[in-house]
């Protein structure tokens, strides 16, 4: 009997236990947005596009058991979002020369268990330029992390994104933004725990120990103008969102 079997009956039973056959982790993860806002669903995630900037506002996904399993390998095939006008989109020559990395949104290692879903997280639309040390080591540790606090807690919703300004500087012949500051949202979200912190770093290399960029969610929203997991029910929301229980997320230092 193969190991991905035997996951595949343990996270079945898993989802069974926790009501996720029919909870649909995937909506709740979602912020509030209106229907005239460019808004595309990927197989393995969600993002709001702002043309203005060539970037997305924010992606949104969902980590559960299944989707920490490594199936296929990394893509590194960087291209426009289909689901997107040419004119619309960065391409990969904008970043030529710029001395910027081709940054995740959503990280391609949380994507790893779809080819579809990889291939997706080198579209265009989920990446950002970001300087080639804070995309290395600093925003790479949040990523790892994050996907530490998965394998512990089974469920976890995720929005991250770029902070955008009308005065960031541009790059590239389609005038890619480069954004100051780059910020992700995580909530667990089981039967058994409900907690959420949200972390803003600068787009440079940090040496900073990882909880010192914590916040709340609400202190967030109010950063970015944006309402997320606003699909949660509204008292949810408000435990969730305005409190950092620190506790909750240091037990892996």
């Amino acid at each position: 009997m193969s190991k991905n079997f035997i996951w595949s009956i343990v996270f079945f039973i898993l989802m069974i236990r926790e009501g996720g056959l029919f909870a649909q982790p995937e909506i709740w993860c979602l912020p509030e947005y209106s229907e005239d806002e460019l808004v595309i669903r990927h197989v393995g995630f969600t993002l709001k596009y702002d043309k203005n900037y060539k970037l997305s506002d924010w992606v949104a996904y969902d980590i559960v058991p299944y989707k920490l399993l490594k199936s296929v390998k990394k893509s590194n095939h960087f291209i426009p979002d289909p689901q997107l006008p040419d004119e619309w989109s960065a391409h990969s020559i904008d970043y030529k020369y710029s001395g910027y990395d081709r940054g995740h949104l959503a990280p391609a290692a949380d994507m790893a268990w779809s080819a579809q879903a990889m291939k997706e997280s080198f579209y265009l639309s989920n990446i950002c330029p970001q300087q080639p040390q804070f995309n290395r080591i600093t925003w790479k540790k949040l990523e790892e992390k994050v996907r530490q606090w998965a394998r512990i807690y089974d469920t976890l919703l995720i929005t991250t994104g770029p902070v955008l300004s009308s005065d960031l500087p541009k790059i590239g012949h389609g005038k890619v933004s480069v954004p100051k500051y780059f910020y992700k949202a995580v909530v667990i979200y089981t039967h058994h725990k409900k907690s959420g912190i949200a972390f803003v770093m600068q787009n440079s290399y940090s040496s900073k120990v990882l909880m010192q960029s914590a916040i709340t969610i609400d202190s967030l929203e109010r950063l970015t103008g944006f309402n997320f997991f606003a699909r949660l029910p509204e008292e949810e929301q408000l435990n969730i969102e305005g409190k950092l229980i620190i506790e909750d997320w240091n037990i892996l230092r």
